[in-house]
């Protein structure tokens, strides 16, 4: 985790609040606008107190110098009104100030022993803030416009049917810190169900620019060379330390081809990075039904492309995804009675950092 400065949030009446990294709340401390302060009451005080003793001496020599009644009662009156405002800052004023701060430190200590507690009554789990501060508040990337494409091409191997996908990715990896930050780029593609099939799954292109040192990977081959199966079992893996400068993002194109079961087969398209902007388009054959589901409390809204008559589908999100939510995809022949999930396994679940994984085995 990179060193950031505290998230500072505001209360509903006002107050600011530090989140520390621990998992603490505390009101936020301004000393040096505190002692200033103190500074000015003082200044203030004794700017009152020469103004009402100038007052009350004006008042004694109107008077009886110059024989202005009117002028000098006026005068005593604003001296005398001055004196009493002191002494009632001095008493009343320090006493319920004092008894304000006591009040704001026993809040304070409260709201450090447990957040959570004092503002909705119950605690959570422990360690829950702890994923929340490492996971949301304190992530220095998330995904933008996270863009999926997918063609479900049916293929046989002898009697047995499978389902070819020919999937592109786009997104864009936001660094949401002022600083240069290095990030693990990693995307993988599960192999095939059967061993014959391997050589159908490939990466075709994983190009990421806008960073420090891009990667370009325009082809299958160039895609060949990089991947590695000895990083996750069973998995092609493409993976590059990249550093990416602060408010800025760099851009990510993924195209990769996959091979699944025909009846049945799923994607499951989690994401370890908040996600803001989420758009799934599925083409499919005309003998295939695709069904799609978040696992999220958002529901899925159609898009402008959405044609089921064509087999034709587009589903998009307008919420932020938090990190591990994600959408459940499967099709089934539009004939064929739906099979039990458990029995096929996942798809497109990502590990440690961005990683996109497509296919595991059924």
């Amino acid at each position: 985790m990179n060193s950031q400065n505290p998230f500072e949030a505001t209360t509903k009446d006002g107050r600011e609040v530090v989140l520390k990294s621990e998992g603490t709340w505390q009101f936020k401390e301004f000393e040096p606008l505190r002692r200033f302060r103190e500074r000015k009451e003082t200044s203030m005080y004794l700017l009152c107190g020469a103004f009402s003793l100038a007052a009350l001496t004006g008042g004694y020599v109107l008077k009886h110098e110059l024989h202005w009644e009117l002028r000098s009662h006026l005068l005593t009156e604003i001296g005398v009104a001055g004196v009493v405002a002191i002494i009632l800052a001095m008493t009343i004023e320090y006493v319920a100030r004092k008894r304000d701060e006591r009040r704001f430190r026993e809040e304070k200590e409260a709201i450090k022993n447990d957040v959570f507690e004092h503002v909705l009554g119950y605690r959570l789990p422990k360690g829950t803030f702890a994923e929340l501060d490492n996971q949301i508040l304190r992530a220095s990337f998330i995904r933008r416009d996270f863009r999926c494409s997918y063609t479900l091409v049916p293929i046989k191997v002898g009697t047995t049917k499978f389902m070819k996908i020919e999937a592109t990715w786009t997104y864009e990896i936001v660094n949401r810190t002022p600083e240069r930050q290095p990030y693990l780029f990693r995307t993988m593609v599960e192999k095939a169900p059967v061993e014959e099939l391997d050589p159908l799954v490939k990466f075709t292109c994983v190009n990421v620019k806008g960073c420090q040192v891009p990667l370009t990977l325009d082809s299958a081959d160039a895609c060949k060379e990089e991947a590695k199966d000895n990083i996750r079992p069973n998995h092609w893996v493409i993976e590059k330390q990249i550093s990416i400068v602060g408010a800025t993002h760099a851009s990510v194109v993924v195209s990769f081809e996959a091979v699944r079961v025909f009846e049945g087969g799923v994607s499951f398209l989690l994401h370890s990075l908040q996600t803001e902007g989420f758009s799934l388009k599925v083409t499919a054959p005309p003998e295939v039904e695709v069904s799609a589901s978040p696992f999220l409390p958002e529901s899925l809204g159609e898009g402008a492309e959405h044609q089921l008559s064509r087999n034709r589908y587009h589903w998009v999100l307008n919420n932020p995804i938090l990190p591990y939510q994600g959408v459940y995809v499967t099709w089934k022949s539009k004939a064929a009675e739906p099979r039990p999930s458990a029995a096929v396994g996942k798809m497109n679940a990502p590990g440690n950092q961005d990683e996109g994984k497509a296919n595991t085995r059924a």
